[in-house]
């Protein structure tokens, strides 16, 4: 699977006030590319460079840049005035500057001069504080531009987002996006073609930061004809440290979405690993949707044993004995913080599980011999003990009845003595980064 190439972007500090050279010639381009000049009408369109800013100010927690827009096609319709120099973006609280903006671009105000003045008022979002590209299939360039309130108590602080369209000759505000309670000013991510329409979509993150750990709501902003409408299924919320990329897997131009979990900032989160999270645009509800989760391998007992069950569940049943094994014996695994306790439970879970697995592919003399190394390596009273009784519920229930039968004494078993089955395997020992253990999942075949 192959990712997308980032370009490389010059930078400014907030407080210098020389331009490298590298800037000066991606402020021609953004100039060139100004969203009133038709690509048809450019003396020298392919020299043009995409009218994207990216400048240091306040880094936001996601690390993503955002790709070069693609040259629209020609305009069709009327155009809006075209950009001048000399054109000031008036001082303005910041409740009046979606006001303001709107005006400065109908005065004939560049995308260049919006940039730098949102920079100089200490307004400008990050990554991208102002990009421009046909958002709404018209061929002209729209403007995005995203700011955050200097006054706002929050860290990051909340802002806004906001759309500006060329129709009928001025600018309209098509769309405006206010930043969700406790969450920090929506941030363009991306501002490109992803599914191949010829209309760019809107990556945008809004990111919310707790005190060791930021999180972001993702959304890919589209043109439904009439309006902005989020094509991203499902919530991104939930991933930690986010890094937020896009896949281009059939090299066609049709973008997946991966967010990389970085993890919690925080020893409480216990043993973690990383993950990464893909939505895939579907063509025929024109949406990004069905994410796939893809966690990474890890040398921890407990991430093998979580690993060996999920594999159990999905009845890839050799690859799960493989697990439950390395549970046993493999001497490079890494304990969390107290190795005497952690690991005799986990094996001991991890034997009752070795057997239920051989029960499950009708090997029974496999079966019989993990309980019986239950039994012997752990005697009553010894760590790992709890489980030797469940899985002789189990074993009782199960010659009465079938699996279905065992499954239930042993999750109603699981439910009568929490303490000693679940909470050895779950958060309150491995940190709240890792997923406790429901009754079902310590048998779950019906």
């Amino acid at each position: 699977m192959s990712k997308i190439l980032r370009p490389s972007f010059a930078f400014r500090s907030s407080t210098s006030s020389t331009w490298s050279l590298a800037a000066r010639i991606s402020l021609l381009g953004i100039f060139l590319t100004a969203c009133n000049l038709p690509v048809g009408d450019q003396a020298a369109a392919s020299l043009v460079t995409p009218t994207i800013s990216t400048r240091g100010v306040a880094p936001l927690p996601s690390e993503t840049l955002p790709l070069p827009p693609t040259p629209i096609p020609d305009a069709s319709g009327p155009l809006c005035l075209p950009f001048q120099e000399g054109i000031v973006l008036p001082d303005s609280e910041f409740t009046a500057i979606p006001g303001a903006i709107l005006d400065f671009l109908n005065n004939g105000g560049s995308i260049a001069t919006l940039d730098e003045a949102l920079y100089q008022k200490r307004i400008a979002n990050q990554p991208v504080a102002v990009g421009a590209m046909d958002l709404t299939g018209d061929g002209k360039q729209d403007v995005a531009v995203s700011i955050f309130d200097p006054a706002s108590p929050l860290t990051p602080p909340a802002g806004k987002l906001l759309v500006y369209g060329c129709q009928e000759g001025v600018y309209r505000m098509l769309y405006q996006q206010v930043s969700a309670e406790g969450s920090g000013a929506p941030g363009i991510r991306y501002l490109q073609d992803l599914n191949g329409d010829g209309i760019a979509e809107l990556v945008v993150g809004s990111p919310t930061c707790g005190a060791s750990t930021c999180f972001e709501e993702v959304d890919i902003l589209g043109w439904t004809g009439t309006g902005f409408e989020d094509f991203l299924v499902g919530s991104t919320i939930e991933i930690p440290a986010p890094v937020i990329n896009l896949l281009d897997p059939q090299a066609d131009g049709v973008y997946d979405l991966e967010i990389s979990g970085g993890g919690f900032g925080s020893a409480g989160a216990g043993p973690q690993r990383s993950q990464s999270t893909v939505w895939s645009y579907n063509p025929a509800t024109a949406r990004w949707q069905d994410p796939q989760r893809r966690l990474e391998s890890s040398n921890y007992r407990i991430h093998v044993l979580q690993d060996a069950d999920q594999a159990a569940l999905e009845h890839h049943f050799e690859q799960a004995l493989k697990d439950y094994s390395r549970v046993l014996d493999d001497a490079s695994l890494i304990d969390w913080l107290e190795p005497e306790l952690e690991k005799p439970n986990l094996a001991a879970y991890a034997l009752f599980k070795i057997a239920l697995t051989h029960i499950l592919m009708s090997q029974a003399d496999q079966a019989q011999a993990a309980f019986d190394r239950q039994i012997a390596d752990y005697p009553s009273g010894a760590v790992g003990y709890p489980y030797v009784e469940l899985a002789r519920v189990f074993q009782e229930a199960f010659t009465a009845g079938g699996v279905s039968n065992g499954c239930a004494a042993a999750r109603q078993f699981a439910v009568d003595h929490p303490q000693e089955i679940l909470v050895p395997l779950g958060s309150a020992i491995f940190g709240y980064a890792n997923p406790d253990y429901s009754p079902q999942e310590i048998c779950p075949w019906e």
